[in-house]
């Protein structure tokens, strides 16, 4: 069984979170999304968790966002074994996981 390449979900949350469902929604066979948004978010519990899958991926993405989302940016970039990229369009990030995806399938 082949791995799957990793990738951290970030960015808005609240009113704009409707991408995180149109991703999770989207077949993406060789991706395993890992989205650390919950609306019962406990920063004493979940940011562990959250700063461990940032670490772990293969790429982190970052959806437009705030503070916060800075913030992750800076340490998913000083981690230095994910790659990082930046969005603020839907389409053209469902465009470059599609591709990635694709790429992956082909070079299994």
């Amino acid at each position: 069984m082949k791995r799957k390449f990793k990738v951290f979900l970030g960015g808005a949350t609240g009113e704009g979170n409707e991408w995180r469902e149109a991703l999770k929604k989207a077949k993406f066979e060789n991706l395993e999304l890992f989205d650390p948004y919950k609306e019962d978010w406990d920063p004493g519990k979940d940011i562990y968790r959250e700063l461990k899958e940032m670490l772990r991926s293969d790429l982190a993405i970052f959806y437009k966002g705030g503070i916060g989302t800075k913030n992750e940016i800076e340490i998913a970039e000083l981690a230095r074994n994910s790659i990082v990229k930046r969005f603020n369009d839907l389409t053209e990030l469902k465009r470059f996981l599609t591709a990635l995806n694709r790429a992956i399938d082909k070079s299994s």
